[in-house]
């Protein structure tokens, strides 16, 4: 049994309250497979989607340690309403290794 993240409207609806307009995730006409739903260098967000549901966010950043990852994070976190020690923890570790999943 698969565990979905967020139906993809109810998440581009919260998310896109939360950031300026170049972060602003898109519309899609996707149903299955990975979707990039944020493309404003340096960061690209895509998700993974069945259906209407999200399976996976992707946060791909070229270089470490913009603000940009920081406010993408911090919009996923409070979309998905999943503020807690153990998601804030793998932020820090993925930031240090610079893979960010």
């Amino acid at each position: 049994m698969t565990k979905y993240l967020s139906n993809y409207d109810n998440l581009k609806d919260r998310y896109n309250q939360q950031v300026s307009n170049e972060l602003k995730m898109n519309d899609i006409s996707a149903t299955e497979g990975q979707v990039t739903v944020v493309n404003q260098a340096p960061i690209k967000v895509s998700v993974k989607i069945q259906g209407i549901q999200v399976e996976q966010i992707i946060i791909q950043v070229a270089g470490l340690k913009t603000p940009l990852y920081d406010t993408v994070f911090m919009a996923l976190e409070a979309s998905l309403q999943c503020a807690s020690i153990n998601f804030y923890n793998a932020y820090q570790k993925q930031s240090v290794l610079g893979q960010h999943k």
